[in-house]
């Protein structure tokens, strides 16, 4: 870079007469140095250097060299590196900011430039420059730094407070989602368990009066059969009545399955013996494509129940696992075991929402068929439905309802593809039990047995019982409902040596007659009678001294055996 020519001027000055250089501080605001290189003891500086830190110039001008002492160490390093750096190439400019120590201790900060003079042949003669004193911008600037880093720490604690402030809300938010989902879970439970509540009210209210109807088919099929001679050929017609009647109290003995309230015969026993009884039934109605396998362990808990219900379960179970195969080869896995619940446990598609803790002891049903998608999933528990072309009646409803009767669960896991598992849950059996030897009828006496007080609101039945009593010996008054009942036995009650008494009936069921009666006449026995199942219809009545129970739609034998009971002849 071509230099000014008031430098060269300037330069040329100097080497003619150094002195000079000392009239140029008289206008200047810097402070002025000077330094003959060949002569080192021969420097100067001018009285604005000395004043800016502090001291008199008038004593410091005749002191050279005390100017190294009161630069900063690591300062005079840095100009001395610089100083040699411009003696050996002009290009290299001298020009450094270096710290000084003020005369009453504080740190005055100072721009140092100067330039060589040099001989025709460019070796350094002089250096000469000037000194300017800038603590008041390295003041600024390092407020100025502060300020920044100040700024900077604002913005960066601002930043950590925004970004706290978005997880904390990106964690309300994902809490509400999952909340509004579980909400929305749990009303679609509640409206899947309010319609299988709803349809199990309307199958069981169907099913109690439907077995009062085939109660009178029934009943007066056994009194025709009573007289009747046995070589009559109308005894073969009645059988045949009693025998479709039979039929369809089986259907309706699916309805109230469904509802939770079928016909139980209760016992204890073992699951895994009642899967391998059934296995060569079930691969005798097989399709011969299709292969099963078993898994049944020794030693499991046994259940209590009644093992005929538990039966139609598994025989739905793996006939609809076989059909679910198809035409092609597939295999249905049958397989049992135990389980312990501690929390409850969800069903993942449908069937049940949770169960108590305790232990259950389970069958697993699976196939390898086509698996079920959701819309399928929804519906396979309804009543009725069915996805083959031709179904059987109520299905895996019947299913749900003997389950849920028997207090257990039923969990379904199936997805497109993938095939279908039915698990079935049933509590297992506390404590064995014994299995009761029923009792042998004696033969029908002449002889009078007593009153007995009819409370039946079913015209029809109520006039078939006491034809029934009167076939056992005794006499029989009726009420049409529970509050004509309750007034007979305040009138009467001394005459009557027992209570037929109907659990539904209008103006006062057979519950609240029960206790009425009990206060009326302490020692007078009662059979309950009801269409729903013994355990479900007398669980009210426990510890309460009631004498008996008789499941409807009951026959003859039935009805003598519960008297019987009660009354011994």
């Amino acid at each position: 870079m071509p230099r000014h020519y008031l430098e060269e001027e300037l330069e040329r000055l100097v080497r003619e007469d150094p002195s000079i250089f000392q009239w140029l501080q008289a206008g200047s605001l810097d402070g002025l140095w000077y330094w003959d290189l060949e002569q080192p003891e021969h420097e100067w500086m001018s009285p604005r250097f000395w004043t800016t830190l502090g001291y008199d110039p008038a004593t410091k001008q005749h002191q050279p060299s005390e100017w190294r002492d009161l630069i900063n160490p690591d300062d005079l390093v840095v100009a001395v590196e610089n100083f040699n750096r411009h003696c050996a190439d002009p290009s290299y400019p001298y020009d450094q900011i270096v710290r000084y120590r003020h005369r009453e201790g504080s740190t005055v900060w100072v721009r140092c430039r100067g330039v060589a003079i040099r001989d025709a042949q460019g070796k350094p003669l002089r250096m000469l420059g000037a000194h300017n004193e800038i603590s008041s911008l390295k003041e600024a600037e390092q407020e100025a730094l502060a300020a920044r880093q100040g700024l900077e720490a604002a913005v960066a604690a601002r930043t950590a407070e925004l970004m706290q402030a978005h997880a904390e809300l990106a964690l309300q938010m994902e809490a509400r989602l999952q909340e509004k989902e579980a909400q929305e879970r749990l009303q679609k439970r509640l409206a899947h368990t309010q319609k299988l509540e709803s349809l199990g009210v309307l199958a069981g209210g169907i099913a109690h009066d439907f077995n009062n109807l085939l109660m009178a088919v029934l009943g007066y099929a056994d009194l025709a059969l009573h007289d009747l001679p046995p070589e009559s050929p109308a005894v073969a017609r009645i059988l045949a009545i009693k025998s479709g009647a039979g039929h369809l109290a089986d259907l309706t003995n699916q309805l109230l399955a469904y509802s939770g309230r079928g016909k139980f015969v209760v016992s204890r026993f073992d699951l895994c013996r009642l899967v391998a009884d059934m296995r060569d039934l079930v691969e005798v109605t097989t399709p011969k494509n299709v292969s099963i396998r078993t898994d049944l362990p020794a030693g499991l808990p046994s259940i209590e129940g009644d093992a005929s219900q538990i039966r139609q379960v598994l025989l739905n179970l793996l006939t609809n696992a076989g059909e679910a195969i198809g035409s092609g080869a597939g295999v249905v896995n049958v397989r049992c075991g135990v389980e312990q619940l501690r929390e409850g446990r969800p069903a993942r598609h449908g069937a049940t929402d949770e169960l108590p803790a305790g232990t259950y002891v389970f069958v697993e049903v699976s196939d390898t068929g086509s698996g079920m998608d959701p819309a399928t999933r929804e519906r396979i528990f309804d009543p009725f439905f069915t996805t083959p072309v031709r179904g059987r009646g109520l299905g895996l409803a019947a299913v749900l309802g003997i389950v849920r009767g028997h207090n257990g669960g039923v969990v379904l896991y199936s997805e497109p593809g993938h095939g279908t598992t039915f698990k079935v849950l049933l509590p297992a059996a506390s404590a064995p039990g014994a299995a009761a030897t029923p009792p042998v009828a004696p033969p029908l006496s002449g002889e009078s047995r007593g009153k007995v007080l009819v409370s039946e609101d079913e015209e029809i039945v109520r006039e078939l019982v006491v034809l029934l009593l009167e076939k056992l010996g005794f006499t029989a008054l009726t009420a049409q409902d529970g509050r004509a009942g309750v007034h007979l036995v305040a009138q009467r009650g001394s005459e009557f040596c027992l209570v037929l008494l109907d659990l539904t009936m209008p103006e006062m069921g057979g519950a609240d007659a029960f206790r009425e009666i009990s206060r009326l006449r302490p020692n007078l026995p009662v059979i309950l009678s009801s269409g729903y199942n013994g355990q479900d219809a007398t669980s009210q009545f426990a510890g309460k001294g009631l004498a008996g129970f008789i499941q409807k739609p009951f026959d003859f034998d039935t009805l003598r055996a519960a008297v019987d009971k009660v009354l011994p002849q």
